[in-house]
């Protein structure tokens, strides 16, 4: 009868510590392929930092074309002060000859607003060139001049081309653009554009990250090459 002879301990040692440094390397590898990516995104920016979905002109027979409301929440707190989390530009020149008006507001106030007003409600959009897909909302009611109004937390109008940056901030907001004097038909060429600070600084930290852990791995990889 034969024995089987069993791997010594330290050369099963060795193999563990080997497989251990290939999936440390292989998890190097994914974390720097994300912070690679995260940092190219941030290069694809405009000369202010931001992402822009390009210019593309938006018509509509009603008086105004209006964001569905995004919730954003409210916590963590921290997260929303000074633009920290991102930070959203609008801007819209007229193209039918009128000033154009454009704004961002509380949902609730912009629906209170525009009440009983025809107007498009923006409620999905793509980018590269801008596209949206609308739900027209019927009425008869006339607005009154955007502009007198005073709840917009950023707002512009006029002739020419306008523009808003406003920092993200907690809770339901609408995007608004129209016809200075409210009038219904409106049409302009409109860019949206988003800043995120983070986006950068979280891919430098995913690079910093997967070079530390592989030279983890391939430590580890060497450690057990040399007791094997």
């Amino acid at each position: 009868m034969s024995a089987t002879a069993l791997p010594h301990p330290s050369t099963r040692r060795a193999s563990g510590t080997r497989t251990a440094g290939i999936v440390v390397f292989l998890v190097a590898a994914l974390l720097a392929s994300g912070g690679a990516a995260l940092v190219g995104v941030h290069r694809g920016s405009d000369d202010a930092g931001f992402h822009t979905t390009g210019p593309s002109t938006l018509a509509t027979p009603t008086a105004a074309f209006v964001s569905d409301g995004v919730d954003l929440g409210d916590d963590p707190t921290w997260l929303f002060r000074n633009g920290h989390l991102a930070t959203l530009r609008v801007e819209a020149t007229g193209s039918n000859g009128k000033p154009v008006f454009v704004g961002i507001a509380r949902e609730s106030q912009v629906d209170g607003y525009l009440r009983g007003v025809a107007v498009d409600r923006v409620t999905d959009f793509e980018a590269h060139p801008l596209a949206v897909t609308t739900d027209r909302r019927p009425g008869r009611a006339a607005a009154g001049a955007p502009a007198a109004q005073r709840f917009w937390a950023r707002s512009s109008t006029g002739p020419g081309p306008r523009s808003i940056s406003w920092p993200v901030e907690s809770g339901s907001w609408s995007v608004v653009v129209m016809n200075a004097d409210a009038s219904p038909g409106v049409r302009a060429r409109v860019d949206v554009g988003v800043k995120v600070p983070l986006v950068i600084w979280l891919g430098v930290g995913l690079l910093v990250a997967g070079a530390a852990l592989g030279v983890t791995g391939a430590t580890l990889v060497y450690l057990g090459r040399s007791r094997r």
